[in-house]
């Protein structure tokens, strides 16, 4: 809901005011049955055609941990106990992590630092 209604707002700009990249960030888990990943890649290829077809500027990305950040490398691999609501590890690790090094990736690109 939020993706859309930012291009909605954006497609109401002059097409000279849509200088800065939008960037759409999904993160893969890689955990999820193969219809569910079947379901992401198609709604995010799905934004960058609209949002290239509009003339948007707004790119959607799919993040992945690397695999020795993976779900499944640090529960077989380091002995990790699975997820519960006290011990959260994964989102840092295959969520967050992977959306801070975009950013930090992104920051000063358009002169903001």
């Amino acid at each position: 809901m939020l993706v859309s209604l930012v291009l909605e707002a954006v497609m109401t700009l002059p097409l000279e005011l849509r200088s800065k990249e939008i960037c759409i960030l999904c993160t893969d888990t890689r955990v999820e049955i193969p219809a569910v990943i079947d379901r992401v890649a198609n709604e995010l290829d799905l934004m960058n055609s609209h949002a290239e077809r509009q003339g948007l500027n707004a790119k959607a990305y799919l993040l992945k941990p690397p695999a020795q950040q993976s779900f499944w490398v640090n529960i077989t691999g380091r002995g990790y106990p699975l997820p519960n609501r006290t011990f959260r590890w994964c989102t840092q690790r295959v969520k967050i992590d992977r959306v801070s090094e975009f950013i930090r990736s992104k920051l000063g690109h358009w002169g903001e630092l």
